[in-house]
């Protein structure tokens, strides 16, 4: 972040240890205000009163390794399907939800993200490695750009599964690389946040027999998004939305027809408790927030950037005004 961006009564710069923002009192951190944080999200995982969790065998260390360079496990991927209803009377939703996980295996076939794009980094259908710690992998949530797929930020998912993580990105039917409608329909806004909703529920109750039973730490979850992600991100976060701004869309026909039943959606919860941090990459619209949502937000925030990207670096930072912002 650059010095401008400063601003008189925030709070002051100092060093943050990135492992204390997960804990307090047995569960997260909320300490209003915090807001903004400028940190390295962990890629290991320490207990919530402070004592690192013992691997479960002296040759898995995660706390170990950098966290610059790829973990010690290869990156298992596979795709599970969610089901949901949506509100407004929409009916129901099927999403494909991808996971990459760790394994320790590194062979066979490679995925290919919708039928195109191959991982040479990942394999498919691996095994799953044993935790590295007792209570289970901690969780990364992704949520992809406009016209993406979930496979958009595979080495990021990967390099976490690397490190002993379950990255889990759901595919956001309606607004990926080959079915986005124009303009894109204001059903979207409240779908992504509800997908990442019913990606964790997911990955928390798996289907009966699966590997990821038992396996899985949901109270250690980070959220992330990349570009129309960083939306979904603010949204998990509790970003209020602001109305009058979503009805000007309404009316410019910029999200397409907007019914009453979809503008009450808004009104609702969208949040996700089970998330601990979020990370917004990348900038992002930011309209349906209005001017003063983003201060609204309730996890500490990782906001991601290019010095160049106006989106950004001066709309975004702009609007952030009433939470402490470290340089």
């Amino acid at each position: 972040m650059s010095p401008e961006h400063n601003r008189p009564g925030l709070l002051a710069q100092r060093a943050v240890d990135p492992r204390q923002a997960w804990c307090e009192d047995g569960g997260m951190r909320r300490r209003a205000g915090l807001g903004l944080a400028l940190m390295v999200l962990p890629l290991s995982v320490v207990a919530c009163d402070g004592a690192e969790t013992d691997p479960p065998g002296d040759e898995v260390d995660p706390l170990s390794w950098t966290v610059t360079e790829p973990g010690k496990f290869s990156c298992g991927h596979r795709v599970l399907s969610a089901t949901y209803t949506l509100p407004a009377g929409a009916g129901e939703r099927t999403i494909p939800v991808h996971i990459w996980y760790p394994s320790e295996v590194a062979e066979g076939d490679h995925p290919k993200y919708v039928n195109l794009f191959e991982d040479t980094v990942a394999w498919e259908d691996v095994p799953l490695a044993p935790p590295a710690w007792k209570a289970g992998m901690p969780v990364l949530v992704h949520s992809h750009g406009h016209k993406g797929f979930a496979g958009n930020s595979a080495r990021m998912m990967c390099h976490f599964a690397s490190h002993g993580w379950l990255a889990v990105a759901p595919e956001h039917v309606g607004n990926t690389l080959g079915d986005t409608p124009d303009p894109r329909p204001l059903a979207l806004y409240f779908e992504r946040p509800l997908d990442i909703r019913v990606a964790l529920d997911l990955v928390a109750s798996p289907p009966q027999g699966d590997p990821l039973i038992g396996k899985v730490d949901m109270t250690r979850v980070a959220m992330s998004g990349h570009s129309f992600g960083t939306y979904t991100a603010w949204a998990i976060a509790g970003a209020t939305f602001d109305p009058a701004s979503i009805q000007a869309k309404c009316d410019a026909g910029e999200v397409g027809e907007c019914s009453a039943e979809q503008l009450a959606v808004f009104q609702t919860d969208l949040t996700e408790p089970r998330a601990r941090i979020a990370i917004p990459m990348a900038g992002g619209g930011s309209a349906f927030f209005g001017d003063g949502g983003l201060d609204s937000a309730k996890l500490p925030m990782l906001l991601m950037t290019g010095s160049l990207d106006d989106v950004g670096a001066a709309g975004l930072f702009d609007k952030i005004s009433g939470v402490d912002l470290l340089d």
